[in-house]
């Protein structure tokens, strides 16, 4: 029967090959373009922590501009999110910003290059489950004492480090040592559940430092600044804004 099928198409094809083949086409572009919805819906719906997503919750706080916004903002205002980690209300908690910084690799072999990284708190691993493959995350006596500690993706590492373990080494970050804690091992959440304002579908970032090194050491931010009244002037006017 399937023979019978295809020569009788065989027989068609011949009879009127232009609309034929415009008919084929037609039909594959359909079969693609449904196959490339169906996977991008899949993947931008997906769970990307299911064992924990019940327990893992987004604060906002609805200190927008009252005669313009209905919804809460999207992002904490620094003091809002300095305040809620100073309350230490929850089992575990963390707040999170993307930076960048110039990393200088020691000796000749690899010149200077940026690197896309995060400050976060000691509970963002345990919280978010993030695989070593070597050492650990940081403690909160880091956060509390501002040590200069770090944790490198796998990537980073490999870069640096040919792969070794790394842990206890330093490196230079922004004109500043940092000692390696922790080596991250494959991690690429998506959606990224932990910024979904600054790139949901982009890849994890290279290094990770205590959130609270991010102002004293002026490490420069590469995450979305959303304003509704303007700020005072200079650094403080603009961590005391909205």
């Amino acid at each position: 029967m399937f023979l019978y099928y295809l020569r009788l198409s065989a027989l068609s094809y011949r009879r009127n090959p232009i609309l034929s083949s415009l008919m084929v086409m037609a039909v594959a572009i359909g079969v693609g373009a449904y196959m490339v919805i169906f996977t991008l819906n899949f993947v931008m719906g997906g769970n990307p922590i299911p064992q924990k997503s019940d327990q893992l919750f987004h604060v906002q706080l609805d200190s927008g501009n009252p005669n313009t916004q209905d919804d809460p903002p999207v992002q904490l205002t620094y003091l809002d999110a300095t305040a809620l980690i100073q309350a230490k209300s929850a089992y575990r908690e963390t707040a999170t910003s993307k930076i960048s910084g110039i990393l200088e690799p020691e000796g000749d072999g690899i010149r200077p290059f940026s690197i896309a990284g995060r400050g976060a708190f000691a509970d963002f691993f345990p919280m978010f489950n993030t695989p070593f493959l070597y050492g650990d995350g940081w403690d909160q006596s880091a956060d509390r004492d501002l040590q200069q500690v770090a944790v490198l993706s796998k990537e980073l590492n490999e870069r640096l480090f040919g792969g070794a373990d790394s842990t206890g080494e330093a490196i230079l970050l922004h004109g500043n040592n940092f000692q390696i804690v922790g080596v991250l091992d494959d991690w690429a959440p998506v959606p990224k559940f932990y910024d979904i304002n600054n790139g949901a579908f982009d890849g994890s970032e290279e290094i990770f430092i205590p959130w609270n090194l991010i102002i004293p050491l002026e490490f420069p931010r590469s995450g979305n600044t959303n304003c509704w009244k303007t700020p005072e002037a200079g650094p403080d006017g603009f961590l005391n804004s909205e």
